[in-house]
Protein backbone atom coordinates (compact mmCIF):
# COMPACT_ATOMS: atom_id res chain seq x y z
CA UNK A 1 0.00 0.00 0.00
CA UNK A 2 1.37 3.44 -0.92
CA UNK A 3 0.15 6.68 0.67
CA UNK A 4 1.15 9.63 -1.52
CA UNK A 5 0.67 12.84 0.47
CA UNK A 6 0.99 14.86 -2.76
CA UNK A 7 1.43 18.12 -0.85
CA UNK A 8 -1.53 17.50 1.49
CA UNK A 9 -1.68 17.19 5.29
CA UNK A 10 -2.88 14.18 7.28
CA UNK A 11 -3.84 15.78 10.61
CA UNK A 12 -4.71 13.75 13.71
CA UNK A 13 -5.83 16.86 15.62
CA UNK A 14 -5.85 16.40 19.41
CA UNK A 15 -8.08 13.33 19.66
CA UNK A 16 -7.03 11.27 22.67
CA UNK A 17 -5.49 7.86 21.92
CA UNK A 18 -5.60 8.16 18.12
CA UNK A 19 -2.52 8.54 15.92
CA UNK A 20 -2.79 10.34 12.59
CA UNK A 21 -1.45 7.14 10.94
CA UNK A 22 -1.44 3.58 12.31
CA UNK A 23 0.26 0.69 10.48
CA UNK A 24 -0.50 -2.79 11.84
CA UNK A 25 -0.53 -5.59 9.28
CA UNK A 26 1.20 -4.83 6.01
CA UNK A 27 3.98 -2.88 4.32
CA UNK A 28 2.97 0.74 3.84
CA UNK A 29 5.06 3.23 1.86
CA UNK A 30 4.62 6.96 2.51
CA UNK A 31 5.86 9.53 0.01
CA UNK A 32 5.20 13.09 -1.06
CA UNK A 33 5.22 13.54 -4.84
CA UNK A 34 4.51 17.29 -4.67
CA UNK A 35 7.07 19.59 -6.23
CA UNK A 36 7.14 21.83 -3.14
CA UNK A 37 7.48 18.83 -0.78
CA UNK A 38 4.79 20.17 1.57
CA UNK A 39 3.16 16.81 2.37
CA UNK A 40 2.82 16.47 6.16
CA UNK A 41 1.61 13.99 8.78
CA UNK A 42 0.93 15.69 12.11
CA UNK A 43 -1.10 16.15 15.26
CA UNK A 44 -1.93 19.44 16.94
CA UNK A 45 -0.62 18.58 20.41
CA UNK A 46 0.85 21.29 22.62
CA UNK A 47 2.55 21.53 26.01
CA UNK A 48 -0.90 22.05 27.56
CA UNK A 49 -2.34 18.69 26.43
CA UNK A 50 0.91 16.73 26.85
CA UNK A 51 0.32 13.68 29.02
CA UNK A 52 -3.45 14.32 28.91
CA UNK A 53 -4.64 13.72 25.34
CA UNK A 54 -1.39 13.97 23.37
CA UNK A 55 -0.53 10.88 21.34
CA UNK A 56 1.80 9.42 18.72
CA UNK A 57 1.55 10.90 15.24
CA UNK A 58 2.55 7.54 13.69
CA UNK A 59 2.20 4.18 15.44
CA UNK A 60 3.70 1.06 13.78
CA UNK A 61 2.48 -2.13 15.46
CA UNK A 62 1.85 -5.86 15.01
CA UNK A 63 3.21 -7.16 11.69
CA UNK A 64 3.31 -3.66 10.19
CA UNK A 65 6.26 -2.16 8.33
CA UNK A 66 6.42 1.48 7.32
CA UNK A 67 8.76 2.65 4.55
CA UNK A 68 9.01 6.42 4.67
CA UNK A 69 10.33 7.92 1.41
CA UNK A 70 9.52 11.66 1.64
CA UNK A 71 7.30 14.12 3.46
CA UNK A 72 7.29 15.65 6.95
CA UNK A 73 6.15 14.30 10.32
CA UNK A 74 5.75 16.87 13.07
CA UNK A 75 4.13 17.58 16.44
CA UNK A 76 4.58 19.92 19.41
CA UNK A 77 3.87 17.39 22.18
CA UNK A 78 5.95 17.43 25.30
CA UNK A 79 7.15 19.19 28.38
CA UNK A 80 10.89 18.54 28.51
CA UNK A 81 11.80 15.80 31.00
CA UNK A 82 8.25 15.54 32.33
CA UNK A 83 5.62 14.14 29.98
CA UNK A 84 4.44 13.94 26.41
CA UNK A 85 3.96 11.47 23.56
CA UNK A 86 6.62 10.27 21.17
CA UNK A 87 6.30 11.49 17.59
CA UNK A 88 6.61 7.93 16.22
CA UNK A 89 6.36 4.63 18.15
CA UNK A 90 7.59 1.34 16.69
CA UNK A 91 6.28 -1.72 18.53
CA UNK A 92 4.95 -2.14 22.02
CA UNK A 93 7.12 -3.62 24.76
CA UNK A 94 4.12 -5.55 26.12
CA UNK A 95 3.33 -7.25 22.76
CA UNK A 96 5.54 -10.00 21.29
CA UNK A 97 5.55 -8.60 17.75
CA UNK A 98 8.43 -6.90 15.92
CA UNK A 99 7.25 -4.26 13.44
CA UNK A 100 9.62 -1.96 11.57
CA UNK A 101 10.25 1.54 10.28
CA UNK A 102 12.62 2.17 7.36
CA UNK A 103 13.37 5.84 6.67
CA UNK A 104 14.73 6.56 3.20
CA UNK A 105 14.00 10.31 3.21
CA UNK A 106 11.81 13.03 4.65
CA UNK A 107 11.93 14.74 8.02
CA UNK A 108 10.71 13.94 11.53
CA UNK A 109 10.65 16.72 14.14
CA UNK A 110 9.41 17.00 17.71
CA UNK A 111 11.49 19.27 19.91
CA UNK A 112 10.22 18.71 23.46
CA UNK A 113 9.77 14.94 23.61
CA UNK A 114 11.07 11.79 21.90
CA UNK A 115 11.00 11.89 18.08
CA UNK A 116 11.38 8.15 17.27
CA UNK A 117 10.80 5.56 20.02
CA UNK A 118 11.53 1.93 19.21
CA UNK A 119 9.68 0.01 21.94
CA UNK A 120 9.95 -3.46 20.40
CA UNK A 121 10.80 -3.50 16.72
CA UNK A 122 13.28 -2.30 14.13
CA UNK A 123 14.37 1.11 12.92
CA UNK A 124 16.62 1.65 9.90
CA UNK A 125 17.64 5.20 8.95
CA UNK A 126 19.08 5.29 5.43
CA UNK A 127 18.45 8.97 4.64
CA UNK A 128 16.32 11.87 5.86
CA UNK A 129 16.41 13.87 9.09
CA UNK A 130 15.24 13.10 12.63
CA UNK A 131 15.27 16.04 15.07
CA UNK A 132 14.50 16.74 18.72
CA UNK A 133 16.05 19.88 20.17
CA UNK A 134 15.36 19.08 23.83
CA UNK A 135 14.78 15.30 24.07
CA UNK A 136 15.83 12.05 22.41
CA UNK A 137 15.85 12.08 18.62
CA UNK A 138 16.01 8.26 18.78
CA UNK A 139 15.20 6.26 21.94
CA UNK A 140 15.83 2.59 21.11
CA UNK A 141 14.68 -0.26 23.34
CA UNK A 142 15.31 -3.06 20.80
CA UNK A 143 17.08 -2.56 17.43
CA UNK A 144 18.10 0.58 15.52
CA UNK A 145 20.53 0.97 12.62
CA UNK A 146 21.73 4.36 11.41
CA UNK A 147 23.18 3.86 7.94
CA UNK A 148 22.84 7.42 6.63
CA UNK A 149 20.83 10.60 7.02
CA UNK A 150 21.06 13.17 9.80
CA UNK A 151 20.06 12.96 13.45
CA UNK A 152 19.78 16.24 15.37
CA UNK A 153 19.56 15.30 19.04
CA UNK A 154 20.51 12.44 21.34
CA UNK A 155 20.56 8.81 20.16
CA UNK A 156 20.22 6.24 22.96
CA UNK A 157 19.88 2.50 23.55
CA UNK A 158 17.86 1.61 26.65
CA UNK A 159 17.11 -1.52 28.64
CA UNK A 160 15.42 -2.37 31.93
CA UNK A 161 14.84 -5.48 34.07
CA UNK A 162 11.67 -6.59 32.25
CA UNK A 163 12.75 -5.49 28.78
CA UNK A 164 14.91 -6.73 25.95
CA UNK A 165 18.58 -6.15 25.38
CA UNK A 166 18.91 -3.32 22.86
CA UNK A 167 21.41 -2.58 20.10
CA UNK A 168 21.97 0.63 18.20
CA UNK A 169 24.34 0.32 15.24
CA UNK A 170 25.84 3.42 13.65
CA UNK A 171 27.41 2.77 10.25
CA UNK A 172 27.21 6.15 8.49
CA UNK A 173 25.31 9.43 8.54
CA UNK A 174 25.62 12.47 10.79
CA UNK A 175 24.66 12.68 14.46
CA UNK A 176 24.54 16.18 15.93
CA UNK A 177 24.13 15.14 19.56
CA UNK A 178 25.14 12.61 22.17
CA UNK A 179 25.09 8.82 21.86
CA UNK A 180 24.04 7.13 25.11
CA UNK A 181 23.64 3.67 26.60
CA UNK A 182 21.13 3.52 29.46
CA UNK A 183 20.55 0.58 31.81
CA UNK A 184 17.45 1.82 33.61
CA UNK A 185 17.50 0.79 37.26
CA UNK A 186 20.86 -1.01 36.82
CA UNK A 187 19.10 -4.16 35.57
CA UNK A 188 21.34 -7.17 36.16
CA UNK A 189 22.17 -9.17 33.05
CA UNK A 190 20.65 -6.62 30.63
CA UNK A 191 22.66 -4.66 28.05
CA UNK A 192 21.99 -1.55 25.99
CA UNK A 193 24.65 -1.58 23.29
Amino acid sequence: LTLDLNGHTLNGGQEKGKPALTVTARVVTVRDSSEAQTGTIMREDTAENSGVSSHYVIDVQGNGWLKFESGKVTNESGIVGVKGASLVRVGDDSVAKYPGLVINGGSFRQDNFIAIKVDRGYLTLNDGTISSANSYAIENWFSAAIKGGTVNGTVASWTYSGGSNSTTTIIDGTINGNVNSVNYGNAVGKTAK
